[in-house]
């Protein structure tokens, strides 16, 4: 059932933005930034039962470098890949109150119901965006925004540094990152924090300027 859903009501709008399609994730972009979307099904699923949710994101390729330690980016992004990335609920309600938004198909029926509303959704909702997130600077405010002051988990501080550096901010990155190899309830990030400096401190010039 979700693949006629998908054909009928996803592709085409994804497509007419200039996205293209891996099974159930599309990207557009090429170079600095990749715009993803993913269907994201629930692992309890069966083939009469299936819930399932979307993801938006935006890979900035260098933090994603630095933040890898150098390995190789998937030609095609995923969710993993993403910084920052949200569920569709934080698209749908207002801010400070966020509900985790799942749909459900249970019969054929359901396909046009459920299709028309995702369509509408996708093209009015997560395509603007997607569509603001087109420079670091806006990846940045959109993270001090709506992440990094709701959430502290460490990759996210990590991640969000690393930006902070890229973008000409090397001492607020250092403010973020020195403080984490500090705190002795996040050990198990202290690796990751010292392998990030270490790349940072060692960027050639013309990228850190």
């Amino acid at each position: 059932m979700i693949n006629l859903l998908v054909d009928k009501f996803i592709k085409p709008v994804m497509s007419a933005h200039g996205f293209r399609k891996d099974k159930f994730t599309w990207n557009r972009g090429k170079t600095d930034i990749i715009h993803m979307l993913d269907i994201q099904q629930s692992q309890w699923n069966s083939k009469d039962d299936i819930s399932f949710t979307i993801n938006v994101g935006a890979c900035v390729m260098r933090e994603r470098q630095i933040f890898n330690g150098g390995k190789e980016i998937p030609r095609f992004i995923h969710e993993i890949n993403c910084f920052p990335s949200v569920r569709v609920g934080h698209l749908l309600c207002e801010k400070g109150r966020f509900k985790d938004i799942w749909w459900e198909l249970k019969s054929l029926n359901d396909i046009d119901i459920v299709g028309k509303e995702l369509e509408a959704i996708i093209q009015n909702k997560c395509i603007p965006f997607l569509d603001n997130l087109d420079s670091m600077d806006k990846v940045i405010t959109f993270t001090e925004n709506e992440i990094i002051n709701r959430y502290t988990h460490p990759g996210a501080l990590i991640s969000y540094a690393i930006l902070k550096y890229l973008n000409h901010s090397p001492e607020e990155a250092n403010k973020i990152l020195n403080p984490m190899l500090a705190d002795n309830k996040g050990k198990f990030w202290h690796n990751k924090v010292k392998e990030v400096l270490d790349r940072l401190n060692n960027l050639p010039i013309e990228i850190k300027n």
